[in-house]
């Protein structure tokens, strides 16, 4: 049997050290690494040895009980969430460590949830229950109370809580008639379908209750391939190798590959199986396994990027010369959001950490020097109401013009196209390259350049020429139409809003209710010590900074990104963000005609009468 395992933890938590133990005591490595001797054998990268953290999730390979393992190595620090995030897909369970001491902290919190979410079987793994301190049955409350009431202590009455949760093993448990096959089948039922949570109990840096921790997972966590199916896989990580080679990581869900056959659409040239920071080649790859492929150059992670809180830009001596080494970076991690803004390069960030990392990376990685802007929430925009733009692009010798309509649609819904064109005034082909260049770029928004969602463009008409019409016609064409149309349009600003989940001691439950009403939250008191809601990102994050001063630091706050709304403070926005959209060259809204063999540009708001379409209705 293939299983892939996850293991998660926050900060601190001895994550490291449990992965290190884990493949020394199946015989995956012959001695442990060390985080603090550098010598860990998943965290290879120069700076995570330098931080003694991981940063990039990392896989290795062992074999135990005769079953085949693939061990990924996830981030605990919360500026990487994303980098764990993307392994998610390709998980048949997780281990989540809690350290003993430190408890359930903040991102502990959110990695439970992120696997609870995905359907991830999880079980937990309380580590350095040897320091002084320590309480089992206090922890044991804790995580029952902050993390769900399905956490089962491994050493406790199995029988009794399935029979909590089960109706037919209830039945034979009430008649006394409980085998130990049935008990087996319905815990892996539970663990399976997320109602149940094993803890188990123990010290990594001892090796104590690791191979405890893999044995729950061997027993109870069943998986299934079908090797003889057509081969299909997962892509869930992009590298690039010492040599700028791109490597594409997946699993394998189903069928085999073998070398110089074809990844959707792209040829192989060669399969590698990591064990940390070395690889093998290996001929082919078959359902379950974990591989890298060498070859395809256009493959991205599969589901959409993670939400990334921040935006900020980079300070760079070039950034027309610095672009495609961002853009190599992005395809490593796809949350960044690069893109070109008033002549400089923007994107998203999760914090501090992650612009130190990203600045190193630059400079060792691709000899950019790169400081960056203070980073400032990520804000979209949208529209209100239908508005129609036209785009007309026609230097000497090319030709399109487009037509299009921008309609409102609910929070989360992203970027649409349709078509209400018919094929016989523009033939389909055209209208295809149109509904590739809708969606290739991120479009802004004219109130303050952020990018444009929740919006359906349709086509309504367009013109081509038969001799001089080619496909960059269309693209400057559309892009235009969708700028001009902003300008006609009633824009909304938007903001990102999270719900977030509150504990802290019941005395400072007063003050912290007075100050989350003061950050237009919407919240209320869940019990003694808690406080759940929903507030803008921008107010909340100061809320945090606040927090840890006024709890001194026993105050637990966990969020989740819970879509756009409205900008709170709208005008206060807008003038700090002090944009013009006709000042932004990179988004031109003017179109451009030819007349007696030459080409000029006509403003968006006189372009509409030199149109050689009539104005749809909308």
């Amino acid at each position: 049997m293939k299983r892939t395992i996850g293991i998660f933890a926050h900060v601190d938590a001895g994550k490291t050290t449990f992965s290190e133990q884990l493949l020394y005591l199946t015989g995956g490595v012959r001695t442990p690494g060390s985080v603090d001797a550098g010598t860990s054998h998943l965290d290879t990268h120069e700076i995570e040895r330098e931080r003694g953290i991981t940063v990039f999730s990392g896989q290795a390979r062992f074999s135990y009980h005769g079953d085949e393992y693939t061990f990924i190595d996830t981030p605990g620090h919360a500026d990487f969430l994303s980098e764990a995030a993307r392994t998610l897909p390709i998980l048949d369970a997780a281990i989540l460590l809690i350290g003993g001491s430190g408890g359930v902290q903040a991102h502990t919190l959110t990695l439970f949830d992120l696997l609870r979410t995905h359907k991830i079987p999880t079980v937990l793994f309380v580590n350095k229950t040897d320091l002084a301190g320590f309480s089992r049955e206090e922890t044991l409350s804790v995580l029952k109370a902050r993390l769900s009431p399905d956490v089962l202590d491994w050493d406790a009455d199995l029988a009794e809580f399935a029979a909590e949760r089960d109706a037919d093993f209830f039945e034979h448990y009430f008649s006394d008639s409980v085998t130990e096959s049935l008990l087996h089948k319905t815990l892996a039922r539970l663990l399976g379908d997320g109602e149940c949570f094993p803890v188990l109990f123990g010290s990594a840096i001892n090796g104590d209750g690791v191979l405890a921790c893999l044995d729950t997972v061997s027993q109870f966590i069943q998986t299934s391939f079908d090797e003889t199916a057509p081969f299909a896989a997962t892509v869930y990580q992009i590298r690039h190798d010492d040599k700028g080679r791109r490597i594409t990581f997946c699993k394998a869900t189903s069928g085999t590959l073998r070398t110089k056959e074809f990844l959707r659409g792209e040829q192989v040239d060669e399969l590698r199986l990591y064990q940390g920071g070395q690889f093998v080649s290996t001929p082919k790859v078959t359902a379950g396994e974990v591989f890298a492929a060498l070859g395809p150059r256009e493959l991205l992670p599969d589901g959409d990027p993670p939400y990334a809180p921040l935006r900020t830009r980079a300070v760079v001596d070039d950034p027309v010369r610095s672009l495609p080494s961002f853009r190599i970076l992005e395809a490593e991690d796809p949350a960044l959001s690069v893109c070109i803004k008033g002549g400089e390069i923007e994107l998203t960030v999760s914090g501090k950490i992650h612009i130190e990392i990203l600045t190193h990376l630059l400079k060792t990685r691709f000899g950019i020097s790169a400081t960056f802007t203070k980073p400032t929430v990520s804000y979209r925009e949208t529209v209100k109401a239908p508005a129609i733009g036209f785009g007309h692009f026609e230097p000497l010798r090319h030709y399109a013009e487009v037509q299009l309509r921008l309609d409102p649609l609910p929070r989360g819904a992203g970027l649409c196209f349709a078509s209400e064109c018919p094929r016989d005034v523009l033939a389909e082909s055209f209208q295809n390259l149109i509904r590739t260049h809708v969606y290739e770029k991120e479009h802004l928004g004219t109130l303050t350049g952020a990018p444009l969602c929740d919006v359906r463009v349709t086509l309504l008409d367009g013109r081509a020429h038969n001799k001089h019409t080619e496909g960059g016609d269309f693209r400057e064409a559309t892009y235009r139409a969708i700028r001009a149309a902003l300008h006609h349009a009633e824009s909304l600003l938007l903001e990102p809003y999270e719900t977030f989940t509150l504990y802290l001691e019941p005395e400072f439950l007063g003050r912290a209710m007075s100050e989350l009403q003061t950050c237009a939250a919407e919240c209320e008191i869940c019990g003694h010590d808690c406080i759940k809601g929903r507030a803008p990102t921008a107010t909340l994050a100061a809320f945090r900074f606040d927090l840890a001063s006024f709890t001194h630091g026993t105050g637990v706050l966990t969020s989740h990104f819970d879509g756009y709304e409205p900008c709170h403070n709208r005008e206060e926005v807008l003038a700090a963000a002090n944009y013009d959209p006709d000042s932004d060259l990179e988004n031109p809204a003017s179109s451009v005609f030819c007349a007696k063999g030459t080409s000029f540009v006509v403003p968006w708001f006189d372009a509409e009468a030199m149109m050689h379409t009539e104005k749809k209705e909308g």
